[in-house]
């Protein structure tokens, strides 16, 4: 019995941490995730002098146009079975 209750648990981890990835591709979760991570580097744990401070701004920006960007992207399957991306404009969906 110990086996069973072992590969369940595994089985459970294991499912937890695909959906943890599988969560990180969602957006904008995977940037928020990513800024989450890198801004204790950036800005030296809080203690900002001037040079943290241009590099946690230039963070903020480039997660922020991340976001934002990806926010107009998409995926599909077409009829033939392929993936196809895209980016949402006033026109439409451009992409392939």
């Amino acid at each position: 019995m110990p086996n069973e209750d072992t590969n369940l648990i595994q089985k459970a981890i294991g499912q937890t941490f695909e959906s943890t990835a599988h969560l990180a591709n969602l957006l904008p979760t995977g940037t928020v995730i990513a800024f989450q991570l890198l801004s204790p580097v950036f800005s030296n744990q809080g203690s900002c002098d001037s040079v943290t401070r241009c590099m946690t701004a230039g963070l903020v920006v480039l997660c922020g146009l991340s976001c934002f960007l990806s926010s107009f992207t998409d995926s599909f399957r077409d009829n033939n079975g392929d993936v196809c991306y895209g980016f949402a404009t006033l026109r439409g969906f451009v992409g392939r």
